[in-house]
């Protein structure tokens, strides 16, 4: 389950334009990741399943 669950997070980071460069941590409900993107760089993201879809906030 929670290999999934973590699986789908980082499908949706990359739909959304996001180079996964590795899983962080789980913490409750959000997962945390180390992304790269063209504008922004290497950072760290938050990801959780929402009422109205997933949610992704900066670290």
């Amino acid at each position: 389950m929670f290999g999934d669950k973590k699986e789908q997070m980082r499908d949706h980071l990359v739909v959304n334009g996001y180079e996964v460069k590795e899983f962080i941590s789980r913490d409750g409900d959000w997962y945390y990741f180390k992304v790269s993107t063209t504008w922004n760089g290497t950072h760290k993201v938050k990801v959780k399943d929402g009422l109205f879809g997933k949610e992704i906030k900066s670290v």
